[in-house]
């Protein structure tokens, strides 16, 4: 009897372990490896444009293997931009393409200790969402705000 307990005991936890959500070995390899996002706290209150934000070596490699074909695309939806925020382990910065009124936007977060980006990118109305392997970052409230009131956009991935 305690030899079925332990087997079937066993087994459940096999069971979980098989359905639970993890990083494949090569892509956390790859994340572990990653430039450090623990600079960013160094220009929080600073607008992007004003200390080329998105050219600095942890960003500038890592949103282009991120985005592909899109980066261009965020360059310019990020055009007028807010000053980088922090809040708490999350720095992130909202922008939209001038002139056009909240349809070409985009959403650049960074999770500092998890060491990860997660980006927004809204083009032609629909909203595509691009982030790098792990659990979801939590969102500070605006952020959370802002992708609520997108939904409607959401495209696919």
């Amino acid at each position: 009897m305690r030899r079925m307990t332990i087997l079937l005991a066993m087994s459940v936890m096999s069971i979980y372990a098989c359905s639970s959500q993890q990083t494949p070995p090569e892509q956390a390899t790859a994340l572990a490896t990653a430039p450090s996002l623990a600079s960013l706290k160094n220009f929080v209150g600073k607008y992007p444009a004003e200390i080329k934000l998105w050219e600095i070596p942890p960003l500038q490699g890592r949103l282009r293997a991120l985005l592909g074909e899109h980066y261009q695309e965020f360059l310019v939806n990020m055009q007028v931009t807010g000053p980088l925020i922090a809040d708490g382990n999350v720095a992130y910065v909202t922008g939209n393409k001038p002139h056009s009124g909240g349809s070409e936007a985009a959403i650049f977060l960074a999770e500092i200790e998890s060491n990860r980006i997660h980006v927004w990118l809204i083009v032609n109305e629909i909203m595509t969402e691009y982030h790098e392997p792990g659990p979801r970052i939590k969102l500070p409230r605006e952020v959370e705000t802002m992708v609520n009131e997108m939904q409607p956009m959401k495209g696919a991935n």
